[in-house]
Order: structure tokens, then C-alpha cells, then sequence
């Protein structure tokens, strides 16, 4: 086995062959969004036979004194359980970045630590990588912690996911939690529809996630880096808005209307117009049906001041989605907080799921969520909501670092704690 430095193509040829978990941060396209940002990127990789046989992007960001600290998102594509492999990887990413400046290399694996249900529970005899984990700490790696809080300045390392694979839309409705499904079947009700953006819509995506970042106090990278996701990772993203149909919700909530003063009317020719004049059982049902009709009318009116507000169709909500390998990864999302009460992101997720299985995806990630389940505790509204979906906990094995050198590092981070 030899390591050496890889020609961009060597390295796509070798993406594209890979049968192990494929990576959408270890693609080609990741890497020309990371170079669009003037990060310092290598392809390296081992070749047996003139043929790769295991591969990484490296990314390389400045530190002190012309030192670097060197990056491989979410670790090597690699056969994890050929440690012959393994270590000649490691030892010859040390040997590289080390002559590249490198101080220590950051590695955050995408794989389970150890498996864990719905709850957050660990699955008795599910899969199990400690061992996996103790070869990366005998190949000199310091592992940075088993972190549970959501940390917008790493990679994640608790996220929720849904199966998919030979499962059909009916299945995973009735497999979510009842108060989800319904939810879905209440918002589908309501003219919102999900759609693409157009490249020259991205204005749209940003001033939501300008509005939503505002609202929740995080940190959105602002147009030019939407911008420069679409324009660098191409079909593997896709922007898209749900926005509802005013005109659509509002011929529905009229067709509600005249079903429901038809029915009044039926009810009244049956029991008479004088309530003295009825039972008690027939008074409930003509409060019932008048109830329901006074609702509809009352939507109707509210519908017809946001068409004449906002329009005809109207944007609520925005996220964008990684399709690749054999999931698709939820990336960014906001909202308009005068939309809530529609439901616009259900009907996002609920397309999203839809079109993933529609295009032979065996997993929906919605991605970050942070380790704690209980109420309460931080972020726990963020997994409820996706855990209404139905799916799984996955916990990753966390960052490791290697210090390619010793003795600085040891006095890096020193100073850096000090």
C-alpha cells in the first residue's frame, strides 16, 4: 500500500466505486464549496495496485506562528474494520499534514458509537463500535468528549433518523406518533404545497433564515454562501419553500361552507326551528354542526385577509436538503412566525420524506438534535418534534484529534486552557 496525493479525479473515480457508507462531506463538489472559501483542500489516499483503495479530503485552517490545523470531515472513506488499512491511513495522513504545517488533525467519524432506540435508550446487543473506538485511541487519537449539547461550530454528533427503505408512505404514517399524523392530515388540508426554488429565488431562503435567526438568536451565513452551496454542490442540494395556495384553501373552506349550511338546513327541516321544541340530544347536534360552520366562516375570513395581505400564494417556510448516497440529510430550515399556525414545516418534512422514498433513499436524517430526551433539559423541544416522525437516535463516536506535534501541541493546548 502507498499514500500519496490523489488527482481530483482519482478521487471522484473512487467515490463513485466506494461500497462502504458514502459521505456527502468527502465529495468533490463539498470540496470546491470549501476552496470557494479559500480553505486550503487536499485529496490523499492509500492506492494498492495503482488502484485507491481508501481516500480523504483534507482541509487545512491556519493557526498560530504558520501552523495548521488539518480537518477530515466526517473521517476517511475507508473499510473501518481493515486495520491494516487503518493504520497505514492514519500514519500516512500524520506523515502529510505534518510536512504540510499541520499541528493536529481533527477527525470526527461518521459512524455509531453504540446504537440507540426512539427514546434515546441503548438497544440491547445492538451494534457496538467501543472497539472500534479504543483502535482509534491506540493510534494516538485524543477523543474531545461525549458531548450531548448542539454545537453550531462542530459537526453533530446526536442526530435523529428515519428508515426508509421498503417502506411505503401508508406504513410510515401509521408507524408516527398520532398526534403527528394528524397534524400532517390537517395541514395537507390547507392549500400548502412544497416546491423547488429557482437559483434566482434564493433571496427568498435567506431573508427567511434572516427572519428565523433573528427570532432564535443563532447565526446564518447570509446569501452568498446559499449562493455558493448551489452553485458548487449542484443537484446534491436542493432549496425549497412550502407556501400555500390562498385561492385553492379558499374554494375547499367554501365547498366546507356549503356542505355544512346544506346540513344545518337537513337538521333544521328534521327537528324544527324552536329549540324549546327539541330535545336536549337534537340541540347538541344543531350546536355541533353550527359550531362547525361558524369555524369554517371564521377561516374563510382569515384566509381572505392574508390573500389580501400577502397574496394569492404565499411563502411560510424554507429549508434546504442534502441528497446523496443513501440518505437524505436535512441541512437548513426557517419560518415566518405569522405562519405557524398552519403547520408549513410538517408539510415540509412530510414531502421531503415522500420524495426521498419516491427516489429509492433507504434513510431521512433530520440530522442535529442534542443527547438529552427529557423534559426540560436543553433543546429537547427540537428532538420531541422530530421524534413525532417516528425513527431512531443515532449517537456518533464525537471528535478525536491527533497531534502530528507532540510537544507543541502539548503546550497549545496548555496555553489555550490557560
Amino acid at each position: 500500500m502507498e499514500f500519496g496525493v490523489l488527482t481530483e479525479q482519482e478521487f471522484k473515480q473512487f467515490t463513485e466505486t466506494f461500497n462502504e457508507k458514502k459521505l456527502f462531506w468527502q465529495t468533490v463538489e463539498a470540496a470546491h464549496l470549501k476552496q470557494s472559501q479559500n480553505i486550503e483542500t487536499y485529496y490523499v489516499g492509500l492506492k494498492e495496485d495503482q488502484q485507491v483503495i481508501a481516500a480523504t479530503i483534507l482541509h487545512a485552517y491556519p493557526l498560530h506562528f504558520g501552523l495548521k490545523a488539518f480537518y477530515a470531515s466526517r473521517g476517511f472513506l475507508i473499510d473501518y474494520n481493515n486495520t491494516e488499512q487503518l493504520q497505514a491511513m492514519v500514519d500516512g495522513v500524520k506523515k502529510f499534514t505534518k510536512q504540510h504545517g499541520a499541528l493536529y488533525l481533527n477527525f470526527d467519524p461518521y459512524i455509531l458509537y453504540r446504537e440507540r432506540d426512539i427514546d434515546g435508550e441503548l438497544v440491547e446487543n445492538g451494534e457496538d463500535n467501543r472497539e472500534l473506538f479504543e483502535t482509534f485511541t491506540k493510534m494516538g487519537f485524543k477523543h474531545l468528549g461525549f458531548t450531548k449539547d448542539l454545537d453550531s461550530t462542530h459537526e453533530i454528533r446526536w442526530m435523529f433518523v428515519l428508515p426508509l427503505a421498503g417502506k411505503t408512505p401508508e406504513q410510515l404514517l401509521k408507524e408516527m406518533d398520532p398526534k403527528m399524523r394528524n397534524n400532517i392530515n390537517t395541514a395537507l388540508k390547507k392549500g400548502i404545497t412544497v416546491r423547488d426554488l429557482r437559483d434566482d429565488e434564493l433571496p427568498i431562503f435567506n431573508d427567511i433564515m434572516d427572519h428565523t435567526s433573528e427570532r432564535q438568536h443563532f447565526f446564518h451565513r447570509g446569501l452568498e454562501f446559499y449562493q455558493a452551496q448551489k452553485e458548487h454542490l449542484g443537484d446534491l442540494i436542493r432549496f425549497k419553500v412550502a407556501e400555500m395556495d390562498t385561492v385553492y384553501y379558499l374554494s375547499q373552506l367554501s365547498e366546507q361552507e356549503t356542505q355544512l349550511q346544506n346540513e344545518y338546513q337537513q337538521l333544521i327541516d328534521e327537528v324544527g326551528e324552536d329549540e324549546k321544541q327539541r330535545s336536549a340530544k337534537q340541540n347538541k347536534r344543531v350546536k355541533a354542526i353550527t359550531q362547525k360552520l361558524n369555524q369554517v366562516q371564521q377561516t374563510k375570513e382569515d384566509i381572505q385577509q392574508l390573500q389580501e395581505q400577502y397574496g394569492e400564494k404565499i411563502i411560510m417556510s424554507a429549508s434546504s436538503f442534502i441528497f446523496y448516497g443513501d440518505e437524505v440529510i436535512y441541512l437548513f430550515s426557517g419560518s415566518y412566525d405569522q405562519f405557524f399556525k398552519y403547520k408549513p414545516s410538517i408539510v415540509m418534512q412530510w414531502h421531503i420524506i415522500n420524495e426521498a422514498l419516491q427516489e429509492g433513499y433507504d434513510r431521512y436524517n433530520f440530522y442535529g438534535i442534542s443527547g438529552y430526551f427529557k423534559d426540560g433539559e436543553p433543546d429537547v423541544g427540537i428532538y420531541k418534534f422530530k421524534r413525532g416522525f417516528n425513527g431512531q437516535v443515532e449517537e456518533l463516536m464525537g471528535i478525536f484529534e491527533l497531534p502530528v506535534r507532540p510537544l507543541l501541541y502539548r503546550l497549545y493546548r496548555t496555553l489555550k486552557k490557560a
